[in-house]
């Protein structure tokens, strides 16, 4: 079942478990954020903090992944 993980080299093993990990604690507290009402979707402000959280996310994953790959090429 996970042999694709296990033929990744270790340094994208990192990349990725930090992602997955991360981004589920990440994902969990945003949902748990709009859940609760402490980001209200309503609010043009709130909507625009939660693009910026998710462009965020994105954004460093992009930047870390590319960076991995310049460094390992």
């Amino acid at each position: 079942m996970f042999e694709w993980w296990q033929s990744l080299p270790q340094y994208w093993q990192s990349l990725v478990y930090q992602y997955v990990i991360g981004g589920m604690i990440f994902f969990t507290v945003v949902f748990w954020a709009v859940k609760t009402k402490a980001l209200k979707m309503s609010s043009k402000q709130d909507r625009g903090t939660l693009t910026l959280l998710f462009f965020g996310f994105i954004f460093f994953l992009g930047v870390h992944s590319f960076w991995t790959y310049l460094v390992t090429k």
